[in-house]
């Protein structure tokens, strides 16, 4: 049995991460990252396309803004 807590991550966290809109949440998942076990975080196809395009449309960022956001934080 595997004893490792295995997370999938969601659309709502990877953008609190990136944006800092929310610090205390951003806090809580940069914390996710570093502590969790290595190959336990998940992040499915349909999450990274939700990403960019709330990035896009509600944030507003250019393309690059959010590659280079994505590429610096993660």
């Amino acid at each position: 049995m595997n004893k490792n807590i295995d997370y999938i991550l969601d659309t709502n966290i990877l953008i609190r991460f990136l944006t800092h809109d929310s610090p205390k949440h951003a806090q809580r998942v940069k914390e996710l990252f570093y502590t969790a076990p290595a190959r336990s975080l998940t992040i499915p196809d349909v999450v990274i396309v939700e990403m960019v395009y709330v990035l896009l449309s509600v944030y507003q960022l250019t393309k690059r803004n959010a590659k280079d956001r994505g590429e610096r934080q993660m």
